[in-house]
């Protein structure tokens, strides 16, 4: 195994990476590499994926040079593989196929990309802990600035609301496991950091960037967690791992539900501006018009979907079918889930293509929460409170767009590394194969 790079060159190779999966940020290479552009005669979506392309190709020989690709977890590949498949064959009849095969790049290529090397960095050690440390004093930072200077003042939609919540909703499964790990040492000094980064991310999310699906995904993941702690003994009883990590999930049940319990206009649709709580969302809300709209429309192309591409159901189907108003074009701009939204791009195929895919990382960590060591339960739930955040906060919103769908599988890569991290330190303590701490093949 060749670690090929670490440190520096790392943290700015996966720099790389954010930059280029972030919305709207490509656009800023005509000021900083014009022959792209002069190359591609100021074709915005040629650029941007050649700068996918290059991206991709560049993680992927990354990982390959860290982690043997035959030692792959290749049954999330396969399951990457038929959905990324029927994505691509998507664009051939897409109305707009060239900007839905701009989106596949993105979608699919970058995503693999993450998958990878997430995993290999983590299963081969070349990301450290200074490096997770490092991260989690910039991250806070970097929201903070990007709220207050990028989106308010430059209105980048790289800090919208929807996305940005939607990726502190992703990373608080890895901040808590990453807390719970940290308490779980000899040294409490060691839980600041990650306690810190915590509860920094999500107070930002919650004041900064409120979104009424993350709070309420996220207090259904709070109670999963709690109840699997006692469940499967993830923690010893009375310890200071135990203590803290209740503590601070309670605190957050607490904060959730004085958060959601704040009035807010149930129906925008309807024009009702005062009274109900967040907690009605799902009793009265301009929702269901949303989706019963999409489910009509999108009857026409049931199996297929109309292509690859968040923005093409609505080019296809809203001039036919809606008045041109500024409130329409923001409610029915999308399916507002990401299932709905998955099946009027690609199709009842691709919803099933979908949940296959996902379901191949729920069965690694299903059976790792079972039979696993205490450390591979502990990553094991927070992997299934990740799937979990991604189904809840995009059930009545779909914010999994733009750099999301890179960040999940980075954290889900780095998550089955770990995982892979756990199996060979096993080994090496049973070479005799004796089954250890009882984790199974990744």
């Amino acid at each position: 195994m060749n670690r090929g790079a670490s440190g520096l060159p790392l943290i700015l190779l996966m720099l790389w990476l954010a930059l280029t999966a972030t919305p709207r940020i490509p656009i800023l290479w005509d000021q900083l590499d014009p022959l792209f552009f002069l190359w591609a005669d100021g074709d915005w979506m040629l650029v941007d994926s050649c700068y996918y392309l290059l991206t991709a190709i560049a993680c992927l020989d990354l990982a390959r040079r860290w982690i043997n690709p035959g030692d792959w977890p290749w049954a999330v590949i396969m399951g990457w593989g038929g959905f990324a498949i029927w994505s691509f064959a998507s664009c051939f009849w897409s109305p707009f196929p060239r900007f839905s095969l701009h989106e596949w790049a993105h979608d699919n290529l970058l995503t693999l990309a993450a998958f990878a090397l997430g995993y290999a960095a983590i299963a081969s050690r070349a990301l450290r802990r200074r490096d997770f440390a490092f991260a989690s004093i910039v991250m806070p930072i970097y929201l903070v600035i990007g709220y207050v200077f990028l989106f308010r003042e430059k209105h980048w939609i790289a800090f919208d609301v929807g996305l940005t919540s939607t990726w502190l909703a992703y990373l608080f499964p890895m901040l808590f496991w990453w807390f719970w790990r940290e308490a779980d040492n000899d040294d409490p000094k060691r839980l600041f950091l990650p306690a810190f980064t915590l509860i920094a991310c999500q107070a930002i999310a919650f004041f900064a960037f409120p979104q009424r699906m993350v709070v309420l995904a996220l207090f259904v993941i709070v109670c999963l967690i709690l109840l699997a702690m006692y469940r499967y003994e993830l923690i010893p009883r009375k310890t200071f791992a135990w203590r803290a990590g209740n503590a601070l999930l309670l605190g957050y049940l607490v904060l959730s539900y004085l958060l959601i319990s704040r009035g807010r206009p149930a129906s925008y649709l309807a024009g009702e501006v005062g009274g109900d709580s967040y907690l009605q969302v799902f009793v009265k809300s301009e929702r269901y018009e949303i989706f019963r709209y999409w489910f009509d429309v999108g009857a026409e192309h049931v199996w297929t979907g109309v292509g690859l591409g968040w923005q093409v159901p609505a080019l296809v189907y809203n001039h036919r079918y809606l008045a041109d108003t500024p409130l329409n074009s923001v409610l029915f701009s999308h399916g507002h889930n990401v299932l709905i939204n998955t099946w009027l791009q690609l199709g009842i195929v691709g919803v099933v293509l979908l949940v296959a895919w996902y379901s191949t990382v729920v069965r690694i960590a299903a059976r790792q929460l079972v039979s696993g060591s205490a450390l591979a339960k502990g990553m094991s739930l927070a992997l299934l409170g990740l799937v979990a955040v991604f189904l809840l906060r995009n059930l009545s919103d779909d914010g999994h767009r733009e750099g999301n769908p890179v960040l999940l599988w980075g954290l889900i890569g780095g998550s089955l590394g770990y995982l892979r991290l756990l199996q060979s330190a096993d080994r090496k303590n049973f070479p005799e194969g004796g089954r250890g701490n009882g984790s199974h093949q990744v």
